[in-house]
């Protein structure tokens, strides 16, 4: 006999998914911020906008050109701002730095969204009980497995980790930021990547009910008042035996 889910109401998730987000990002940012100081972030970018600065004087070129700019060009124009990034690429100094920047950048983000997500999604859930986030108690929210027995710490953090941090949440910042700094990285790589997470995506989203981290930790958002919660499945299956019984 299988117990009826009370699936949570997508608005009371929108709402939660907000108080949550905004938790996060709070917490994500001043950890950025330290971390930025503790790595001295801001010397290093200075290092790399020296770099650009010299060959933009040396060379009479700028770097900050949109796509329009750049396509009207001459062939000249074309040819000598290729040249000066064909320097540009053999300058192992200003690789060195670039390469620097596009790692401190990573680790910076990926270390505060982790604490972010982590206190948040994780660390409160296991005092709040069921699973629950800051958004998700505001709005009586709860998680529970598809037989509706309590969740486990595992299931949360898989969720959390995961499903949330690393699928949702990492990879597309990864690419945006490879994106920034493509230059001196391979666009077959990111597409393959890309191509990847949309049919992560695609393949853990059929059920519209369910959000990726979800069916990935294999957990339902439900509205608690209105979900009977096993704490057990020895309690589920009593309960059912039970129900077996007045049935008959």
């Amino acid at each position: 006999m299988s117990i009826e889910i009370q699936k949570a109401k997508w608005w009371k998730r929108i709402l939660s998914f907000i108080v949550d987000a905004a938790t996060i990002s709070i917490i994500a940012v001043v950890v950025c911020l330290l971390m930025a100081r503790i790595l001295k972030y801001e010397e290093n970018s200075n290092n790399l906008n020296k770099k650009y600065e010299y060959y933009e004087e040396t060379y009479n070129v700028s770097f900050e050109l949109t796509e329009e700019e750049y396509n009207q060009f001459t062939e000249e124009e074309i040819n000598k701002y290729q040249e000066v990034q064909e320097i540009i690429n053999n300058d192992e100094e200003f690789i060195n730095i670039f390469k620097k920047m596009v790692i401190l950048t990573i680790v910076i983000i990926a270390i505060g969204v982790f604490v972010g997500v982590m206190v948040v999604e994780f660390i409160i859930p296991l005092f709040l009980k069921n699973g629950q986030t800051i958004g998700k108690k505001m709005f009586d929210l709860c998680l529970v497995r598809p037989n509706s027995v309590k969740v486990s710490i595992l299931q949360i953090f898989v969720r959390t980790f995961f499903g949330k941090y690393i699928i949702e949440i990492m990879l597309p910042i990864v690419l945006i930021i490879l994106y920034i700094f493509g230059s001196l990285v391979s666009e077959t790589i990111i597409g393959i990547i890309s191509l990847l997470v949309i049919q992560i995506c695609i393949y853990f989203s059929k059920n519209y009910r369910q959000f990726l981290h979800d069916r990935f930790s294999v957990v339902i958002v439900v509205d608690k008042q209105e979900q009977k919660i096993f704490d057990t499945y020895d309690e589920l299956i009593l309960y059912n035996q039970n129900k077996k019984s007045e049935d008959k």
